[in-house]
């Protein structure tokens, strides 16, 4: 607060507390009557301001609160006589100087150690630019600052075998958790009359490396296991399966058969269709709702005998957070058809089907698909593994002793299914295991790690971690 000299006609007595400052004299003349007020620092309470004041107030500054007691007579006032009040003050810092002060967040062009909105955190992205309000407060509106949790905080530890939260998804319905760490389900549904299609598990088979399970939980410490046969019950989250040939022969479960259509939200019509000339698919481009924009699907599904059994689904119901425009879940697939039906050239109709879907504004399709390496999109089926030399785990590997898959089956590594968002929308995200053509030969998918991503992932091949569709994982 600057202080200055004031002369006011009429005025018996003025007392001006001003901080920062030493005990103020003030000497009040009336005629013949003199006046004088001592105001000492014990009677003035000081309160030091913050950037939670307004505009204008000063930076760091006192604000002085005067005993009554001691100031009654200054509102004394006496006719034809001249009142003079003599003050002084130290002068300060205060909001809009255009320095930035302790306790204040910018001041004008002054933002500190600030230079753009990328310096706010790993999550900001570029804006316009950063802004100081007149109350010397920081604007960051003009900055696009990624919502999605900088690092997930998983839920599913102890005794919690939710199978949602396996996955880390609807943690904030768990005390402790909020939208900074965790994601948020809007709705779901689990579409598998026999229970023993799935499991939630800590770690599959029996192979360790350094100590610790080779097939375990990729975020947090549980995964969910689901599969076209059954499942034994873990001991204590530990799933140990017979070798491969249990998995092989007549092993339908109790879940829907002959379908001949895809399940819950998924459809194997295809969605990218030129806009003038229908005939001609273009994939991933003038998307139609509610069809599959990978085009990926229809020539698989179509193979005679054209039909699903053991059909295990699931889906989940989320809203992207604002800024963020891509989202990932990593899997690994494990099949008996390996590699038995590879080879066969009557193989491809029969070969079991994973589908990873997503419902959005933007894009509605399989997300689960892979590249032939010419830039072909292709199902994520066996055969196609196979070629694309994915099928990283031979019969005899030791990472699937006790999966159920050894002897008589192979696997793929951790991968990463992904595809781009818009902020804010709705979206749905669905997944299943789909035996095609028979109820032969089992093959399951594990699944963990949802997260969503700051930016949009970008078209590639299964060679680039972080491409749409299915990468390998760095």
């Amino acid at each position: 607060m600057l202080c200055t000299r004031l002369s006011l006609f009429g005025l018996a007595l003025l007392l001006v507390a001003c901080t920062d400052g030493p005990s103020t004299t003030t000497t009040a003349t009336e005629g013949d009557d003199t006046t004088t007020t001592d105001v000492d620092d014990a009677t003035t309470d000081e309160t030091t301001s913050t950037s939670d004041d307004t505009s204008g107030t000063e930076s760091g500054s006192d604000t002085g609160t005067t005993d009554p007691s001691t100031t009654d007579d200054t509102s004394e006032t006496t006719d034809d006589s001249t009142s003079e009040t003599t003050e002084t003050t130290e002068i300060g810092p205060y909001c809009g100087d255009g320095v930035k002060d302790d306790g204040e967040d910018c001041d004008g062009g002054d933002f500190g150690d600030l230079t753009a909105c990328e310096d706010l955190g790993p999550q900001a992205e570029g804006g316009e630019s950063l802004a100081c309000t007149a109350d010397c407060k920081l604007d960051i509106s003009a900055c696009a600052i990624c919502m999605a949790p900088a690092e997930v905080a998983p839920c599913d530890s102890d005794l919690n075998y939710n199978r949602f939260h396996a996955l880390e998804l609807g943690c904030t319905e768990v005390v402790g958790y909020d939208e900074s760490n965790a994601t948020t389900i809007l709705g779901t549904s689990f579409q598998s009359p026999d229970n023993d299609a799935w499991r939630v598990i800590k770690q599959l088979g029996t192979h360790t490396v350094n100590g610790e399970p080779f097939w375990r939980a990729r975020k947090g410490e549980k995964m969910l296991m689901i599969t076209t046969g059954n499942l034994p019950l873990p001991d204590n989250g530990v799933l140990v399966l017979p070798i491969g040939e249990g998995q092989t022969g007549i092993t339908d479960n109790d879940n829907p058969d002959d379908l001949y259509q895809m399940p819950g939200i998924m459809t194997h019509e295809p969605g990218g269709i030129h806009p003038v000339q229908p005939e001609v698919l273009t994939p991933f481009q003038n998307c139609l709702p509610n069809l599959d924009c990978s085009d990926t699907l229809k020539y698989h599904w179509e193979l005679d005998p054209g039909k699903g059994n053991d059909v295990i689904y699931f889906e989940v119901k989320m809203q992207v957070p604002d800024f963020t425009e891509g989202l990932a879940i990593d899997f690994a697939f494990f099949t008996t058809e390996y590699p038995e039906w590879i080879d066969n050239p009557n193989a491809l109709p029969f070969n079991d089907l994973a589908v990873i879907w997503i419902d959005s504004e933007s894009y509605t399709g399989n997300i689960s698909f892979i590249d032939d390496g010419m830039g072909k999109k292709l199902p994520l089926v066996s055969t196609h593994l196979v070629n694309r030399g994915m099928i990283a785990f031979e019969p005899d590997a030791p990472e699937l002793v006790g999966t159920g898959f050894d002897k008589h089956g192979g696997a793929t590594d951790w991968l990463t299914a992904a595809t781009h968002v818009k902020p804010g929308e709705i979206i749905t995200l669905a997944f299943a295991v789909i035996d095609r053509g028979d109820h032969l030969y089992n093959s399951a998918l594990l699944l963990d790690n949802f997260r969503w991503t700051c930016d949009p992932c970008e078209a590639g091949n299964v060679d680039i971690p972080g491409s749409c569709g299915v990468s390998e994982i760095e």
